[in-house]
Order: C-alpha cells, then structure tokens, then sequence
C-alpha cells in the first residue's frame, strides 16, 4: 500500500519502521538557489529536496521534502528514525575523499574503472593473453590509458575448479609486472590470498591488496598489510 505523506508526524510510526531518505529534484544551477540545495558527496551534482520513504506495518508511505523543511521532519521522528535520516543525510553529503596509491591520487567523488589484468593461463576471462611479462605490461599502460584508474594484477585462477599456484610460481607470474607498471607511474593493485605474494607485489610496487578471502586464506596476510599501510579490498 502506498499512501503520500502530506505533514511531517511520525509520531505513529511503529517501533518496526524504517526510513529512507535519497536525494531528488537535481539541479544544474545550484547558485540560483543559495542555501536550498545539497551537494552529493563532493562531486558537481547538487538537489533540492529528499524524497523520504517510511515503511511501517501498514506499508509504505513517500514524500517529497524540500531541503529547508527535512529539519522539522526529522524533529517530527521518533528518536530511532530521527538518528537513522540524519546518518543518511550525513552519509550522502560526507565528501568521499581520494586514495593516495604510490604517485597515484585516485579521487573517489565519482565512479572509478579497474582494469583486470591476469597473468594466468586459465582464468575465465583473459586467461592465456598476457602470460608474457612484456605484453601483460602493455596490456595494464593500454587499460590505463582506456580510463582504468587502477589495474588490479593476478596471478592464480579462483575460477570453480581451478589449481591451486605454489606461491612461487605465482610471485614468478606477477612480480615483473607489478614492477613495470608501478615504474610507469600506475596504480597498482595485487589478486590474491597468499602473504608471500601480498610481499612480493607490495614491494614491487602495489598499493592495494585484493583478497576473496578477505586475509583471512592466510594466517599472515592482515600483518603484512597492515605492516605496510597497503589499502585492503
């Protein structure tokens, strides 16, 4: 059932509800409308209003609030909703800051692309293409200058069924690669659960660890990203 809210009394809501507050009425000349609007984040898109959705036992009731008038709505709430719309408003305004990876600063205000590059012969994608260091490292400086942001280096298939790669072999696989293209000033990224491989690649020149096992395939894995300040994924 969905009912439009006319005032802002949420006297009533149930203890079960919850609120969703999410930007609406864009706009593209945010300077006609001094104090009236909100920036998203910090990038340069701006709105006018919220558009607040309240489910509760008896369904789902909306409205559309203009930017001057979401203070007397939250004030309106009961206490648990008025925390939960003003983390929201909080969440959706906080600037997104940027990531200082090696020479790299990747600014997190808007989407970013990264470039998936296996040194492997069998991963499902690309599995076979760049197992030759040279051409993998023009493969990672051609995605780069295709808009990656960051190229994330692999170097063991995950795919279902797949052999496990002996650390060795898979620091043999990657280390040169990492090398060259942090040399060339790119950002670099690092596939994979092992700790001795997470070292090598960090020394190479990685500034991102991304593990599937979220550190936790290898018992040494947290202390080494940790140990070397490296960004996690």
């Amino acid at each position: 059932m969905f009912q439009p809210l006319t005032k802002p009394d949420f006297g009533a809501a149930s203890a079960d509800a919850r609120i969703y507050c999410r930007p609406a009425c864009f706009v593209d000349r945010p300077h006609e409308l001094d104090d009236d609007c909100l920036r998203i984040a910090d990038t340069m898109v701006w709105f006018a209003a919220w558009h607040i959705s309240l489910r509760d036992t008896d369904g789902v009731r909306s409205a559309i609030v203009p930017i001057p008038d979401f203070a007397g709505w939250v004030a309106s709430m009961p206490a648990a909703l008025a925390e939960a719309a003003t983390a929201q408003r909080a969440a959706v305004t906080r600037p997104r800051g940027a990531l200082q990876l090696g020479e790299r600063m990747v600014r997190l205000n808007e989407p970013q692309l990264m470039g998936i590059l296996n040194v492997t012969p069998d991963s499902f994608s690309d599995g076979g293409k760049h197992v030759d260091t040279a051409a993998a490292i023009d493969a990672g400086f051609a995605m780069g200058a295709a808009g990656a942001a960051i190229i994330d280096v692999g170097g063991e298939s995950t795919r279902p069924g797949a052999p496990l790669v002996w650390e060795g072999d898979e620091i043999k696989r990657i280390e040169p690669v990492v090398a060259g293209l942090a040399r060339g000033g790119v950002a670099v990224s690092i596939d994979t659960r092992k700790a001795a491989v997470m070292e090598a690649a960090l020394a190479a020149g990685a500034t991102i660890v991304n593990d599937i096992a979220a550190l936790r395939y290898d018992d040494r894995a947290m202390e080494v990203v940790a140990r070397a300040a490296a960004t996690s994924c």
